[in-house]
C-alpha cells in the first residue's frame, strides 16, 4: 500500500478491517468514548504533530512523513466514528454499512467545515463519486496543506498537531444533521479552538513574567500554521503581548476531557 497513490484508502480499509471492527466491541470501549479515542490517538504522535507509530503497515519504512500523517488522520477519524457509535455491530454487513456512512460523514464534514478543501461530488462528466472516492481526495488535500509548511520544524509541528482538532470536531459533527446553521457553528468552533491555542501559548510565555525571543518565534510559527483571519490574528498578538491567566481561558467546549488533555499537552510542549 502506498498512501501517495490513488486507491490507498480502499487498501487501508481492507488491511485494517478486523481491527476497526474490534473498536465497536464493548471490551474496547472505556467508560467514555473520549478515553478510548485518546488511547488510540496518543501513541501515534498525531497530537504532537509528528508520526511516531503507524501501526505496522506493510512497506511503511518507505513512507515519508506526509504518508504517515495521512494514514494516521484517516485512522483517527474512522476510529472516532466507530468509538462514538452506540449501536451494536453484529455482522460484517453492519460494519460495512457503518464504514460507508463514516466515509460519507468525513467527506461532508470537510466539504462543509473546511471550505478551502471543498471537493465536487461529481466528476467532470457528471458521474457521482462514491463516499470512498470523496473521502480519499479530501484527505489527500488536507495533508497537502501541511506540506506547505514542511520547511520549518515548528511551523509543521503546529500545523500537524492541529489535525487533532479536525478529529475532535468530527467527533461532534457525526452526531448532527448537517445544515447551514450547523456548518456555520462548526466553522466557528474550528476557529475558536485554534484561537484557544494562542491563549495557551500566551499564558505559558508570561509564566515567568518575561517573554523570551523563542516564545515570540513560537507564536509566529503558530500563526503561520493556524490560518486565522486577519482580525483574529491581530487579536492573538494583542493577547500574547499583554498575557492571560490560565484560569480565565474558556475553551469552546469546556466539558470535554479529551480537549482539555490536548491543550494541557500543547502547553507542556510549548
Amino acid at each position: 500500500m502506498k498512501p501517495s497513490e490513488k486507491g490507498w484508502l480502499k487498501e487501508y480499509l481492507e488491511f485494517r478491517k478486523d481491527l476497526l471492527g474490534e473498536l465497536t466491541s464493548e471490551k474496547r470501549k472505556s467508560t467514555h468514548p473520549e478515553h478510548s479515542l485518546y488511547r488510540v490517538i496518543q501513541p501515534t504522535g498525531l497530537m504532537y504533530g509528528h508520526a511516531v507509530e503507524v501501526l505496522d503497515f506493510p512497506d511503511q519504512k518507505n513512507w515519508d512523513e506526509k504518508d504517515k500523517m495521512k494514514l494516521l488522520l484517516a485512522e483517527s477519524l474512522i476510529s472516532s466514528s466507530l468509538l462514538f457509535h452506540d449501536k451494536p455491530i453484529s455482522s460484517p454487513e453492519d460494519l460495512s454499512q457503518l464504514m460507508a456512512k463514516t466515509l460519507d460523514s468525513i467527506a461532508n464534514f470537510y466539504n462543509n467545515v473546511f471550505p478551502e478543501l471543498a471537493t465536487p461530488s461529481k466528476t467532470f462528466f457528471g458521474k457521482r463519486k462514491t463516499g470512498l472516492e470523496l473521502a480519499e481526495k479530501i484527505l489527500d488535500k488536507r495533508i497537502e496543506k501541511t506540506v506547505e509548511f514542511s520547511g520549518n520544524f515548528w511551523t509543521q509541528f503546529f500545523h500537524n498537531s492541529l489535525l487533532f482538532l479536525d478529529i475532535f470536531i468530527f467527533g461532534q459533527w457525526i452526531h448532527t444533521n448537517a445544515d447551514r446553521i450547523v456548518s456555520d457553528f462548526f466553522k466557528y468552533e474550528r476557529e475558536e479552538l485554534r484561537f484557544s491555542v494562542v491563549k495557551i501559548i500566551a499564558a505559558a510565555a508570561h509564566a515567568n513574567q518575561k517573554i523570551e525571543f523563542e516564545e515570540r518565534k513560537l507564536l509566529d510559527f503558530f500563526l503561520q500554521s493556524a490560518g486565522l483571519p486577519p482580525e483574529k490574528k491581530k487579536e492573538a498578538i494583542e493577547i500574547f503581548e499583554r498575557g492571560i491567566e490560565v484560569e480565565v481561558i474558556n475553551l469552546p467546549t469546556n466539558n470535554s476531557w479529551l480537549l482539555k488533555k490536548y491543550f494541557l499537552e500543547m502547553a507542556i510542549l510549548t
